[in-house]
């Protein structure tokens, strides 16, 4: 595993390096592995959509946000932010950080974090 950087001792927050994400489309598919006992945390993303659809992020199954439309060959940034109280999604503690297309395949990268709080 390579470490973005180690910040916050008191939150033990670790950044992992950028992962690359290619999502085929109708799947929920890992943006990151469980990790036992430790929460995943999503700091930043930049997808484009090959087609018109639908994302939603989820710890496991459990949806963890709203739907999010994307048009064809469209997509979003959201940038960095490395404060863990600023981040975009949380996954459950020992849960799987995952995304969920309809209908469109995704391509970009995320940077994800791991803590034990």
């Amino acid at each position: 595993m390579r470490v973005l950087q180690v910040a916050e001792s008191d939150v033990n927050l670790v950044f992992l390096a950028p992962i690359a994400i290619n999502f085929a489309a109708g799947a929920r598919t890992a943006i990151h592995a469980l990790v036992a006992g430790m929460f995943l945390r999503l700091h930043g993303i930049v997808v484009i959509a090959n087609a018109a659809g639908t994302i939603v992020f989820e710890s496991d199954a459990v949806a963890i946000s709203g739907v999010i439309p994307i048009a064809a060959n469209g997509g979003f940034v959201i940038p960095f932010n490395p404060d863990p109280r600023g981040c975009l999604v949380t996954a459950a503690a020992g849960e799987a950080l995952n995304i969920t297309t309809v209908t469109c395949t995704l391509d970009g990268y995320a940077i994800v974090s791991q803590a034990t709080i």
